[in-house]
């Protein structure tokens, strides 16, 4: 099967079928998203927030109103079909924050992330500590 351009694309049996794995990308809002939560053998739902923000027109803005109220629905959805809920987050506080909003499992940062925060602290110790009297 060819696209409009003539570009081969993966049969839906491919992508629809694997009874391990889904991936969906619902919708940029989070808006349809309990019609899949609701399905049987939908373990988790799962925010990339950097996905969410930049479909929503507000990149890397997780306080903006479109941000949250797209997180509020993801959470209403998960919690309405008893779905675990989850993202990355990129401090302790956010994690605890997104804790308490209702995630069930929470991600902490990523290796890079963590090793810059790691050698930033460590690199700040030293100056402060090793300064010529």
């Amino acid at each position: 099967m060819l696209n409009d351009s003539g570009v081969p694309i993966i049969p839906r049996k491919h992508l629809f079928e694997n009874p391990a794995y889904l991936n969906p990308r619902i919708s940029p809002d989070g808006r349809w998203l309990s019609w899949i939560a609701a399905v049987d053998g939908v373990d988790a739902l799962w925010i990339g927030h950097f996905d969410l923000s930049v479909s929503l027109g507000v990149p890397g803005q997780f306080d903006h109103p479109k941000f949250t109220k797209a997180i509020d629905r993801v959470v209403a959805a998960a919690r309405k079909h008893k779905k675990a809920l989850g993202r990355l987050v990129p401090d302790v506080a956010t994690g605890i924050d997104y804790f308490q909003r209702g995630f069930d499992f929470i991600c902490y940062s990523g290796d890079v992330w963590v090793l810059q925060n790691a050698l930033a602290e460590a690199v700040g110790g030293l100056r402060a500590g090793c300064k010529v009297k």
